[in-house]
């Protein structure tokens, strides 16, 4: 045969999708690398890892968790794990602690996409190499506000990662795996079962029973670890230093990055710790009531739709109303924001609701960017990241309220 004389201008060029993918995979890529190199050789600078390495060394050694407050919020068991790590060269152990942060948020944000950009009411549907094109932009879309979150070893990616791959198991009917993420999640911090009470309110029969074995298990696991005075103790002061660390009262520099700093800042000095008790309790009985709605009247709401909107509704509250919404915690709504710009994209949607997807996601985004810089502490104190949150929270809601006329897609058995 006559050799190949196609010339590399007379080759077709590569498709977009490809091109997408390969910028995703090399910025993310590189990303990676800088952080492992940064973590490994300083991994005690600019770094929470040695909070949860001296809570692994407290735990070996019966000691206090929760002395000193608000250094320490995560459960006893937590504690257990990174006792573990803390037996290992200090480098090696912030290098696998950032693989499982990365393996979990990456891999619970784009399953949880996926779903979402296939259930576009786009004609014709998204082919996929489109699909791949749009989950690439989508982690791009990601890098500026969960880079930071990652850098620091923080459990924030983990945290919304397991949760995102619980709705994905749900959506594919895992419940096995979806029982155990929803653990994983709750075990680590309390607020993120809430996504998982949704979930056992839509499926019941599959979810609540799974769930209470699994999460019993993770729950009693540290007591056959260490003395079970000892674990009983520090179960008890956790969610006591829970109880005590709300900061309602603190300097709007302290405070958390919520819905009560943007009404001390921009409305009024003092705020009620009751009234904002309730408006917290109300708001999730909203989310509650809407989940048994949903449970019991499908209508013409899709599967994916479903639970796509309502675990987005509770991420929104837990920044907005939930009970530890520091700047780092902004990580857990970034899938949220992202997902549902680009799916605003898809569905024929108004300007004016993409323009809010939009707007919120880039105040966030700012918010995340500015911490490099030193007027950040300034910037954060008036509330931008609340205010990206609440933009989301009414472009969600409007998303849902869109019209729709596409036929119902039979649901899972509850």
């Amino acid at each position: 045969m006559p050799p190949d004389s196609t010339s590399p201008t007379d080759r077709p060029p590569r498709q977009p999708w490809v091109l997408w993918v390969s910028a995703a995979v090399a910025v993310w890529g590189i990303a990676l690398l800088l952080v492992a190199i940064r973590v490994c050789l300083h991994p005690e600078k600019n770094s929470v890892f040695p909070v949860f390495i001296e809570a692994g060394q407290r735990w070996r050694s019966g000691a206090d968790l929760y002395l000193e407050l608000g250094k320490y919020r995560y459960s006893p068991t937590v504690a257990a794990f990174f006792a573990a790590l803390s037996m290992i060269p200090r480098g090696l152990g912030a290098i696998l602690w950032l693989a499982l942060n990365a393996t979990a948020f990456f891999t619970g944000a784009l399953l949880w996409a996926k779903d979402l950009f296939t259930a576009s009411l786009r004609k014709p549907p998204l082919a996929p190499t489109e699909t791949a094109a749009v989950l690439a932009l989508t982690a791009l879309l990601l890098l500026p506000m969960s880079l930071g979150n990652l850098n620091n070893l923080q459990a924030n990616p983990l945290i919304i990662g397991t949760m995102l791959l619980a709705i994905s198991a749900v959506h594919r009917r895992r419940w096995n795996l979806a029982a155990l993420c929803i653990t994983i999640g709750a075990i680590i911090k309390i607020y993120p079962f809430a996504i998982g009470c949704i979930l056992i309110v839509l499926y019941p029969k599959k979810l609540a029973w799974r769930v209470a074995v699994v999460l019993a298990l993770a729950l009693l696991l540290p007591f056959a670890l260490q003395n079970p005075h000892y674990v009983w103790d520090m179960f008890h002061k956790w969610i006591v230093s829970l109880q005590e660390d709300q900061r309602l009262d603190a300097l709007p520099t302290d405070s958390y990055r919520d819905l009560a700093l943007l009404w001390r800042v921009w409305i009024a000095d003092n705020l009620n710790p009751f009234a904002y008790q309730l408006i917290q309790a109300c708001a999730a009985l909203a989310i509650g009531l809407c989940a048994f709605a949903a449970h019991f009247w499908k209508g013409h709401w899709r599967h994916t739709d479903r639970l796509a909107f309502l675990s987005a509704l509770v991420v929104c509250w837990i920044m907005l109303l939930g009970p530890s919404s520091e700047s780092a915690t902004y990580i857990l709504i970034a899938p949220v924001a992202v997902a549902f710009l680009l799916r605003s994209f898809l569905d024929p949607l108004p300007k004016y609701h993409r323009a809010l997807f939009l707007a919120g996601y880039l105040i966030m985004v700012m918010a995340s960017i500015s911490v490099w810089f030193p007027f950040s502490r300034k910037f954060l104190t008036c509330g931008p990241q609340p205010f990206g949150a609440i933009l989301v929270t009414l472009a969600l809601l409007l998303w849902r309220l869109r019209p729709v006329s596409s036929p119902r897609i039979p649901p899972a058995n509850p």
